[in-house]
């Protein structure tokens, strides 16, 4: 039997969304034509890694080196290779999740329903 994954939008911006399957307890972050599915604590680890990319020294460097930011994730076997607008743009995108994220579990703790 196949269970049916019930996605809820997290967050979205023009260049990627945040979905969350309370089914499998994961995140679905489809963002630059590529989605990934992460595990709680994968998408807590992936969040500050990208939290990290210094987007300034991107800028300011003109070696060819800190043109693109290369992001390994082994426990889900992707690669993102990210010019500085997409570092920006991804940045962006996990922030107003985390936001959300943050807003519901307040939401949830003062048992404020919104429907």
């Amino acid at each position: 039997m196949v269970k049916e994954l019930a996605l809820t939008e997290v967050f979205s911006t023009t260049k990627g969304s945040i979905y969350q399957c309370d089914v499998t307890n994961s995140f679905i972050v489809e963002f630059a034509g590529t989605t990934t599915r992460f595990n709680v604590k994968q998408f807590i680890d992936f969040k500050k890694v990208i939290s990290q990319i210094n987007l300034q020294v991107m800028l300011e460097r003109i070696e060819k080196e800190f043109d693109l930011e290369l992001i390994y994730l082994p426990q889900t076997d992707k690669l993102y290779t990210l010019n500085v607008c997409e570092a920006y743009h991804l940045q962006e995108l996990l922030a107003g999740a985390k936001a959300m994220l943050e807003l519901n579990s307040i939401l949830h703790e003062y048992d404020i329903i919104c429907e």
